[in-house]
């Protein structure tokens, strides 16, 4: 496998601890988030939504723009 196509496959997983990218973290926010609903948990949760949050670089929260592409791709992923 080249080089740049697994730093892309890592990226578009969510792998933020391989490659150090915004988008890298958004999916691993998003995946994260995922995986929480599934298990039943209230993603809606103020404090597991700041958990998440600082454990992939953005701070003690989201801005608004990153919270409506989160929903939507949530929304996008658990619609199937």
């Amino acid at each position: 496998m080249k080089l740049d196509y697994f730093l892309y496959m890592a990226e578009a997983e969510g792998m933020d601890d391989l490659v150090d990218t915004y988008e890298a973290r958004m999916n691993a926010v998003i995946n994260e988030f995922e995986g929480a609903y599934r298990s039943g948990e209230d993603i809606n949760n103020y404090y597991l939504q700041q958990e998440i949050g600082i454990k992939h670089g953005f701070g003690s929260g989201f801005s608004d723009r990153e919270s409506a592409y989160i929903e939507k791709e949530l929304s996008r992923r658990l619609s199937h």
